[in-house]
């Protein structure tokens, strides 16, 4: 129950029942001082993270897989094996003593053994949280665009990196994550971007709009050709949009061409709704594309 606000009884089945969920515990003079939830994710076939990435398919249990590819447009990331940990919890007469630490460096040692690509966490963002998180080597990778209902905050993922291939995944998702914060800066006012600020420690210069790269093709087919969102592919649109013949200029390009939301999309009454905008920008791009 300290481990999480949301924690209920339903829990307990989730403890006794799944098989890829394992818990670590922490005793002292034979009195747990400490505890860490953990599950198995990923580890998919080139299909399935094929499907999973184009949001065909969703498993569930398997949120940072998911995520990574869906959300963040990375197309293998369900192919590697992850150690999501669920819930960490230490006594509180005891926090700050380094036990939480000497767990994740247990855990760490044991995902190594047992072939595991990434120890990962995901969680509602405040600054002491990241802090010990990487304090304890986990780097950002994924960053939600809007505030959780329950909590109020920013949903945030962040990752170890335990072997080779742990490694090459966190630096694509680091490199996915600053093109995404530089996306954000063109597409939305800077006030709004106020909480990225350290949380992804680099300097951000200005995309080149008008120049498409390997990531913005993907982007822009991944969209077309499966259910991924619009708003993190936007940007990529928008280049593509430039790309297109001046005899195509009919008022749906022009305005994707301007970089504006769905809700502006909408509210000129081209459409009647979100699905129908998304729709008819997705066949837009699949007949073009297609060519």
């Amino acid at each position: 129950v300290q481990a999480h606000y949301r924690t209920h009884p339903a829990d307990l089945r989730t403890l006794l029942d799944a098989p890829q969920v394992k818990l670590y515990a922490k005793f002292q003079g034979g009195l747990p001082v400490a505890v860490v939830l953990t599950s198995d994710e990923g580890g998919y076939d080139e299909i399935a993270a094929r499907d999973i990435y184009l949001g065909h398919r969703r498993p569930r249990g398997h949120l940072i897989p998911q995520s990574l590819a869906f959300h963040a447009g990375i197309p293998d990331a369900a192919r590697y094996r992850y150690r999501r940990i669920m819930r960490i919890a230490v006594h509180p007469d005891l926090q700050g003593n380094g036990i939480g630490t000497s767990m994740l460096d247990h855990i760490s040692s044991a995902a190594r053994r047992d072939g595991i690509d990434i120890l990962g966490c995901s969680f509602g963002a405040t600054e002491a949280l990241i802090n010990f998180w990487r304090q304890n080597e986990f780097e950002v990778v994924r960053l939600g665009l809007k505030r959780e209902q329950s909590s109020g905050m920013y949903s945030i993922i962040m990752a170890k990196p335990l072997n080779n291939a742990g490694h090459d995944l966190v630096a694509t998702a680091g490199t996915r994550l600053k093109r995404f914060k530089n996306d954000l800066m063109t597409i939305l006012p800077t006030t709004k971007l106020s909480w990225f600020e350290g949380v992804i420690p680099t300097t951000v210069t200005s995309p080149n709009i008008s120049v498409m790269d390997e990531m913005d093709w993907q982007d822009v087919t991944s969209f077309a050709q499966g259910l991924r969102d619009f708003e993190v592919n936007q940007l990529a649109i928008s280049k593509w949009s430039q790309l297109m013949a001046s005899d195509l200029d009919y008022p749906l390009l022009q305005l994707l061409r301007k970089k504006v939301s769905l809700a502006e999309l909408i509210s000129t009454r081209m459409f009647t709704g979100r699905a129908e905008a998304v729709e008819t920008i997705r066949k837009l791009l699949r007949r073009h594309l297609h060519q």
